[in-house]
């Protein structure tokens, strides 16, 4: 009786432990992906010629025109970035 005890004594401190590392390993997922998307964007205000004729000419989204779909993206890839940071719209 005492060594099922101690197990699960020891399973649950090892949920506890998952549980208390948990939002600390959203935070640095959160931060991972928030650093590719920043980059993404930066590297299209970097060049924004460049930009422009990858929506024109390479990427041809069909409903939007390449100026405004390329403002549009910019736009998302250096402001949802921050967001994501900051938590919001996450759990």
């Amino acid at each position: 009786m005492s060594a099922f005890h101690s197990a699960t004594s020891f399973i649950r401190s090892g949920i506890s432990l998952v549980n208390h590392a948990q939002s600390g390993l959203a935070l640095v997922f959160r931060l991972a992906m928030a650093q590719v998307f920043w980059a993404a964007g930066m590297t299209k205000i970097a060049s924004w010629s460049t930009t422009l004729d990858l929506f024109a000419w390479e990427y041809a989204v069909p409903l939007i025109p390449a100026v405004p779909a390329a403002y549009l993206a910019t736009g998302a890839e250096l402001l949802f970035p921050v967001l994501l940071v900051l938590g919001l719209g996450t759990r």
